[in-house]
């Protein structure tokens, strides 16, 4: 099971080879938290593995995604 982690982004989309992975509002311009869900699924049909992957990452509020990842977990639990 894969996972996208929006560590550090606050509001925006996700998109993964085209597909729109969903929304997400972790966080406020300021920086106050909005929201409990800091992780969106990544369907396994969605992901190449034969090419690289294209993912596109918009925050509405221009934060960075340098502390964002990509997390595989085997059983599906998250932490």
């Amino acid at each position: 099971i894969w996972w996208f982690d929006t560590a550090g982004l606050s509001k925006g989309q996700i998109f993964v080879n085209g597909h729109n992975v969903g929304r997400y509002f972790t966080t406020t311009a300021t920086g106050r938290a909005a929201g409990p869900q800091t992780r969106l699924f990544l369907p396994a049909d969605w992901l190449r593995a034969d090419k690289p992957n294209e993912l596109v990452v918009f925050d509405e509020h221009g934060f960075s995604p340098h502390k964002t990842k990509v997390v595989a977990r085997p059983g599906g639990e998250l932490d």
